[in-house]
């Protein structure tokens, strides 16, 4: 009876282990740069909080179909990869995104590899900033 009662806690112990751990559920982590490619041109990177901090608030704007994935004909005008801290001490997690921005209407289509995301726009004001702040 004692050695069952031993190994039940131990059970227990590392059952409760296993799921305070894990980072499932626990949003994609914090955003610590963004990489951004444009045609030939060199990449640049943005690491300043505020800045990242705005990227976040707008892609939360984002109206996303998940596990759509269309094909665009033309070059995507922008692509950026996120770079998540989800853990300390541990490989960030990347997503990439392209970005096509719509000149007549003012608006963006934006694929992301993630595939919760998918296939996304973007609405008028929320793509005129984060055009400024990707294309300078």
């Amino acid at each position: 009876m004692k050695k069952r009662m031993t190994f039940f806690a131990l059970i227990s112990v590392f059952l409760l282990l296993m799921v305070g751990c894990t980072t499932k559920g626990k949003g994609k982590g914090k955003l610590t740069r963004i990489d951004v490619f444009i045609g030939n041109q060199e990449e640049t990177h943005i690491q300043d909080k505020s800045t990242l901090d705005l990227v976040e608030k707008i892609s939360a704007k984002v109206k996303w179909e998940p596990n759509t994935f269309p094909k665009i004909g033309q070059e995507a005008d922008v692509k950026v990869v996120f770079f998540y801290e989800v853990k300390k001490n541990l490989p960030e997690k990347l997503t990439e995104y392209e970005i096509w921005f719509n000149e007549d209407t003012g608006t963006a289509a934006i694929i992301s590899t993630n595939e919760k995301e998918g296939y996304g726009t973007l609405d008028k004001e929320n793509t005129a900033a984060l055009k400024n702040i990707f294309i300078k």
